[in-house]
């Protein structure tokens, strides 16, 4: 598997293998989550599985405890959607859809939010894999927090767009990777955000 950019996490090459070891032919490996917990235990609390449900749905089927501790709230049997900015919401969606009618998997980095609006540019990487009983295509994903600290200002509820994003072929070929929007920095106000979140950590 080639991926378009370095992963440095060594969880993350843990999972990739993990994927890779499940598949027994050039057909997408089937997911049990049974299994992955103990196979890979240790990875299991940065994982979580995806799937699309009508009309318009990212459905969490299930989240590792990771993720409820980088977001503050819980995901698990939760739409995506509802967690995105309403101008981020259809290319969420299209991106996600692209990935499973392809299929191919895809890597991006976003900020995960932590304390005093620290967050970390964590690499998150998608793959697809087969539904056990059903033989349905979702994503098998694992969430890094091995990245660099920024500064933001958000709610805590939302999850925003990767700021770096690019599809992964898993034999299937893999489309080019979507034009990412150019964000608008307000430099004053991250100097003031990182000054006040660094009293905080003093005081």
């Amino acid at each position: 598997m080639q991926l378009p950019f370095e992963v440095n996490d060594p969880n993350a090459k843990k999972f990739i293998a993990y994927w890779e070891g499940l598949r027994v032919s050039t057909d997408l490996p089937v997911w049990d989550g049974l299994d992955a917990e103990r196979a890979i235990p240790d990875l299991m609390r940065n994982i979580a599985t995806i799937e699309i449900r009508e009309p318009r749905v990212l459905y969490m089927r299930h989240a590792g405890s990771a993720f409820r501790e980088h977001y503050g709230f819980e995901i698990s049997g939760k739409d995506i959607l509802q967690y995105t900015r309403p101008e981020d919401a259809d290319e969420r969606y299209h991106r996600f859809q692209t990935m499973m009618m392809q299929p191919c998997g895809a890597l991006f980095q976003a900020p995960i939010l932590g304390s005093h609006n620290i967050s970390v540019i964590g690499d998150v990487l998608w793959l697809p894999v087969l539904d056990k009983e059903t033989g349905k295509i979702f994503a098998a994903t694992f969430h890094s927090l091995s990245g660099r600290k920024v500064y933001v200002e958000r709610p805590s509820s939302t999850m925003p767009l990767a700021t770096k994003f690019a599809y992964i072929d898993v034999g299937f070929g893999a489309p080019p990777p979507p034009k990412m929007p150019r964000a608008k920095i307000d430099v004053k106000a991250a100097i003031a955000r990182r000054f006040n979140a660094l009293r905080d950590l003093i005081t």
